[in-house]
């Protein structure tokens, strides 16, 4: 009998929806304060949600007792990564008409060419495409560790400590840069690579988490796992705190919440444990909630450039943004 797996389809797609109001600081309309626990804390879980789904399921399917030599756990595995890297491709063409714009704006030279290649591998074709190549590089170092350690862990460990690192120099860059040799090593990293939140520092502790959990029990107690959440979740929201109003960092970027790796953990525990009885079309959610997160910044993009006639606040701007792309994305499926 398949398992009903509705509510992460139902959760994926809340997270498109709080994707699109990271980009857009709806919630600026009515406070700084509303925007940075709306926006940019709670609206964090959504990328990591979207890489232990995707690990989740890829990973359910491996054989793991056939080794890395298997050609049925090979094929799967290439078969994903060729099609997370059409997809990339397509949205990569898609969005290149606006990295045309900005070059003809800005004054185009041939570093321009350079940089965007450079992007293109590590850090997206567009910014929001980060997503797709973190993905095909984490699920791929995840893999090899899996069939070369055979703990879990150990996998664990190298996971989690790729993200502390990496969480370090995504919040405390700045003050990292006074440091001189350190400074030197951050440089020459930020030229190749351009930042952590990419498929080596951010992606493999959430890709992990995915094959974990496809492979391992957990607990049933959902009233213990919505504990668990509720003290992860005030966790995130106070080490956000700590940051913005202690450190006084003030940056948007901010995404590698330390907090955000038991929160994720027991929130994806808690999701596939939950069964709905609903007519929900699941796969249609999921391509719908793939889309949207692809589409969206198209819509942010035009949006912010005809503000200057429109005058509209963020709100406004957050929910003409949501009701394009859900109109376009439903198209696309449709089609």
């Amino acid at each position: 009998m398949k398992t009903n797996y509705k509510m992460l389809d139902i959760f994926k797609f809340i997270c498109a929806l709080l994707v699109i109001s990271i980009h857009t600081y709806p919630l600026l309309t009515f406070s700084k304060a509303a925007n940075f626990y709306g926006s940019l804390v709670i609206g964090r879980i959504a990328v990591p949600f979207f890489f232990v789904c995707s690990a989740f399921f890829l990973f359910k399917k491996l054989n793991i007792d056939c080794g890395i030599k298997s050609k049925y756990n090979s094929d799967i595995l290439k078969n994903y990564l060729i099609r997370l890297l059409k997809l990339y491709v397509i949205w990569c063409v898609l969005y290149f008409p606006f990295t045309i714009i900005t070059w003809i704006n800005n004054g185009f030279g041939i570093s321009d060419i350079v940089v965007y290649l450079r992007n293109f591998i590590f850090a997206g074709g567009c910014y929001h495409l980060w997503f797709l190549p973190a993905m095909a590089f984490s699920t791929v170092i995840v893999y090899l560790l899996i069939f070369n350690y055979r703990s879990n862990t150990k996998i664990m460990k190298i996971c989690l400590s790729l993200y502390v690192i990496g969480a370090i120099i995504n919040i405390f860059g700045n003050n990292l840069m006074q440091i001189p040799v350190l400074s030197s090593i951050i440089r020459v990293y930020d030229a190749i690579f351009t930042t952590t939140r990419n498929g080596i520092f951010f992606a493999p502790i959430f890709t992990f988490m995915g094959y974990y959990i496809a492979r391992n029990d957990f607990s049933d107690n959902k009233r213990w796992l919505s504990g668990a959440i509720l003290i992860s979740l005030i966790a995130l929201l106070l080490e956000a705190s700590l940051y913005h109003y202690v450190f006084k960092i003030d940056n948007d970027l901010i995404s590698m919440y330390i907090s955000l790796v038991p929160l994720m953990f027991y929130l994806f525990n808690l999701l596939i444990k939950i069964r709905l009885k609903t007519r929900i079309n699941g796969r249609f959610l999921r391509q719908l909630s793939t889309l949207m997160y692809l589409a969206h910044i198209g819509f942010v993009d035009i949006l912010y450039m005809l503000n200057t006639y429109l005058n509209w606040n963020n709100l406004m701007i957050y929910l003409v943004v949501v009701v394009l792309t859900l109109f376009l994305s439903t198209v696309i499926v449709l089609l």
